[in-house]
């Protein structure tokens, strides 16, 4: 079987087992023009108190606007909270995208967020941020 049968056979066998093929199209890469920018486009904070969390996503452009947001809260790494393309309008840094949640006092939370405006493909801003009870000795 010469270098062609091979190349066909590769081919077959990434056709039936669903294994993609490489993509150099832009649109491939239409995330990477976001990629290392979320700290520039959005701040996030946490506060904390005996019984709730406060997160809260702050964007760096004072012009108002309208961003969508999916995210899901985990408890001891089991979902509590999950919103999908849910809306926040009016955004500005005096007025921030804020999600609270009820907290139990020893339980670990794992936040993971994606911000982004309707009109683009990918998100503008992703995080992902754990939050757990240290213990002093």
């Amino acid at each position: 079987m010469g270098i062609i049968g091979i190349v066909i056979v590769l081919i077959i066998v990434m056709s039936v087992t669903g294994i993609p093929f490489p993509n150099n199209s832009p649109a491939a890469t239409t995330c990477s023009a976001y990629d290392g920018l979320e700290s520039i486009l959005f701040r996030s904070d946490v506060y904390g108190t005996e019984d709730s969390l406060t997160f809260q996503y702050t964007p760096k452009d004072e012009k108002p606007a309208t961003y969508y947001t999916s995210y899901a809260i985990y408890e001891y790494g089991s979902p509590i909270i999950s919103e999908h393309n849910k809306v926040y309008d009016n955004i500005t840094p005096a007025n921030p995208i804020v999600i609270n949640v009820s907290r139990k006092h020893d339980a670990t939370y794992t936040m993971n967020m994606s911000i982004w405006k309707n009109d683009e493909a990918c998100p503008l801003y992703q995080s992902r941020v754990t939050i757990a009870v240290g213990r002093v000795k």
